[in-house]
């Protein structure tokens, strides 16, 4: 019996993925009681992705897939447990809390001859330097001679991550010993397609597993800089992008109004942490990953300075007065997830500069407490959002904003002077001039133009 402690959106989708291929899971969450109503329910709210919603639902209706609370973890039930809860960036360190929970709450009905899997993504020695150390205290076994420890990292996109695990990449396992790498390697053949691919140690996979994310934000923040560098000499990014993309060695990332997700805003930090809690912080090989973060950090604000410099330049008078639409909450297109959305920086932003009328739209998402807070619309209704609007903003890359032109959010808008901050590459741009209104296009790599 696989348990997963942990029912959150990746841990739906590694369940779903064990159901998939008729095993029997139990999972373990804080809040079953959301989870079992959602289920009732058939709720779209139980996950993203439509084939772990069809196959949670059905498996628990048939009585293979149970819900616990993580204080009804038990060895009757469980003798493989893979802890997949978060671990955030609070403060100035991460919060092993939620982490340190499941551990003990495992360690407590931990078996000889059980294994436990982390799949928590972590700074490197958090498996072996804290997860094991709380499982050998409440068992009072010792890992890798009494019970297996694995790592795993998770390797899914929200949206896609069903697809991502069972399908798309091979799965990365590691063990404190090679009983522990034997048996997790033979359980995750049976859901990955793509089979394992066997890290040396638990650091190594741990390690890895930041790598990833801190490649992709790193050439982010590149493209960024390649951006704004681009518009600030009169030159579209976008096909330099297209063009250098062309040579198999060029690689260049999107550029974008910010990086979201608890993902690739985490994974830089975790590393440069962890590399001064060994006594390495001055080390220069953490200075590019440190100011590519703080690059992808400021880009909200270079949004809202856009604003300014194309509301100069239009001549839009009661500037902070003027209706402000922001097009998508989401951090990224056609999904539910506003963690870290860069667009809550946006909002904030504008608020702090006097803005008074900001209406966000996204079709996906139907209310937000931050938002709510300060004082910020949201509307599942596009035309709400455009209309009677002054500055436009597309902050996310949903689907249905990719049939929006110029000419269509000027007709929308209704206004007189219009001004669209395009920041990412999503609104058809059209040269077409309209007497009766003054339209200025412009954005993350975009020199300005009339519209």
């Amino acid at each position: 019996m696989i348990g997963i402690v942990g029912l959150g959106r990746i841990g739906l989708i590694l369940a779903s993925a064990f159901l998939n291929k008729n095993f029997r899971v139990v999972g373990y969450d804080i809040d079953p009681e959301r989870i079992l109503e959602n289920i009732y329910s058939g709720s779209v709210e139980l996950h993203p992705e439509e084939i772990v919603r069809e196959i949670i639902i059905s498996s628990y209706n048939k009585k293979r897939f149970s819900i616990r609370s993580i204080d009804e973890i038990s060895s009757e039930a469980s003798d493989i447990y893979n802890i997949i809860v978060p671990v955030n960036w609070v403060g100035d360190k991460p919060d092993f809390e939620s982490l340190k929970r499941a551990s003990e709450a495992v360690g407590d009905v931990l078996s000889r001859g059980d294994l436990v899997i982390v799949e928590s993504s972590v700074p490197p020695g958090t498996t072996r330097g804290l997860v094991a150390k709380i499982l050998e205290k409440r068992s009072g076994l010792v890992a890798g001679r009494d019970f297996g420890l694995a790592y795993s990292p998770e390797r899914v996109s929200i949206g896609r991550g069903f697809y991502d695990l069972t399908r798309n990449y091979p799965k990365i396992i590691a063990g404190i010993d090679n009983y522990s790498l034997e048996i997790v390697s033979l359980i995750y053949s049976e859901i990955s397609e793509k089979g394992v691919l066997r890290a040396s140690s638990l650091e190594v996979a741990e390690f890895e597993k930041l790598a990833e994310g801190i490649y992709r934000d790193v050439n982010i923040a590149l493209a960024n800089s390649l951006a704004e560098i681009a518009r600030r000499i009169g030159l579209d990014f976008w096909e330099i992008r297209e063009l250098a993309n062309s040579q198999p060695y060029s690689h260049i990332h999107t550029p974008g109004v910010g990086v979201g997700g608890v993902c690739l805003p985490y994974y830089p930090k975790f590393l440069l942490w962890y590399l001064s809690s060994v006594g390495e912080g001055k080390c220069w090989c953490g200075e590019l990953i440190a100011l590519a973060r703080e690059i992808n950090t400021d880009q909200p604000r270079r949004v809202v300075d856009l604003v300014l410099e194309g509301s100069k330049i239009i001549g839009i008078e009661d500037l902070y007065r003027s209706k402000v639409c922001v097009l998508g909450l989401s951090y990224r297109g056609d999904i539910p997830d506003t963690r870290e959305s860069p667009t809550y920086h946006i909002s904030r932003e504008l608020v702090s500069r006097g803005f008074s009328e900001i209406v966000i739209h996204d079709p996906f998402v139907a209310r937000d407490d931050f938002l709510e807070k300060i004082g910020v619309s949201l509307t599942s209704d596009l035309r709400e959002c455009l209309s009677n609007s002054k500055i436009i903003i597309s902050a996310t890359d949903h689907g249905v904003y990719k049939d929006l032109s110029t000419n269509h959010i000027k007709h929308l808008s209704g206004e007189k002077k219009i001004l669209i901050i395009d920041g990412r590459n999503i609104i058809k741009y059209s040269s077409e001039s309209d007497d009766s209104r003054k339209c200025l296009y412009g954005g993350i790599g975009k020199k300005w133009m009339w519209c």
